[in-house]
């Protein structure tokens, strides 16, 4: 059964501690470092 309760965590060991916590809710892991305002051309 899905919830409506979405929680997104940044990175694997936070979602494995919400999950040992058994909390009420879906638990997504975002690893996508940019995911946020404009990117920069020339990153390196």
């Amino acid at each position: 059964m899905k919830s409506s309760i979405l929680h997104i965590t940044n990175g694997n060991s936070l979602t494995d501690y919400l999950k040992e916590l058994d909390i009420v809710g879906d638990i997504l892991t975002w690893q996508e470092m940019l995911c946020e305002g404009p990117t920069i051309s020339n990153i390196n």
